[in-house]
C-alpha cells in the first residue's frame, strides 16, 4: 500500500496535478478500505477472551504473551500506518476533486459563452 501510495503522491509532485480519469485511485482506495477491514478483523482476535475474565490466572498469561509478542506496539505501529496511507489518499482525493471542479467550471464558463455566442449571432 505504501508503494502505491508513494506512487499517487510522486505523480502529484511532479506533475502538480492529478488526472481527471480517478478509475485507478478509486480502485486503490477500494482496496485500501478492503484492507484496513481485514486487519481490524484480524485485530479483534486480539480482544481479551471471556475465559480471561474469570480466571486470573488465565489472564496473567494472557498478559504475559500479550507483552512478549509486543501486540499493543504492533497495534500502534500498524495503526500508525494505515492512518499515514488514509491521510494520503485523502489529499490525493482531494486534489483529483478539485481539479475536476475547475473542469467542470471550464465547462459552464465555455457554455455560457457559447450562448451568449449563439443569441448574439441570432440577433
Amino acid at each position: 500500500m505504501f508503494v502505491d501510495t508513494d506512487r499517487f503522491a510522486e505523480r502529484l509532485e511532479k506533475a502538480g496535478n492529478m488526472s481527471i480519469f480517478t478509475g485507478k485511485l478509486h480502485r486503490f482506495i477500494g482496496a485500501a478500505i478492503s484492507t484496513r477491514s481485514e486487519v481490524l478483523s484480524v485485530l479483534h482476535l486480539l480482544d481479551k477472551p471471556d475465559v480471561v475474565w474469570d480466571d486470573p490466572g488465565a489472564e496473567r498469561i494472557y498478559e504475559e504473551l500479550q507483552s512478549e509478542f509486543d501486540l499493543a506496539d504492533r497495534y500502534r505501529a500498524l495503526e500508525l500506518k494505515l492512518r499515514s496511507v488514509q491521510d494520503a489518499l485523502s489529499l490525493v482525493t482531494d486534489v483529483a476533486r478539485d481539479r475536476r471542479l475547475v473542469l467542470l467550471e471550464a465547462s459552464v464558463i465555455l457554455l455560457i459563452l457559447f450562448e451568449i455566442l449563439l443569441s448574439l449571432v441570432r440577433h
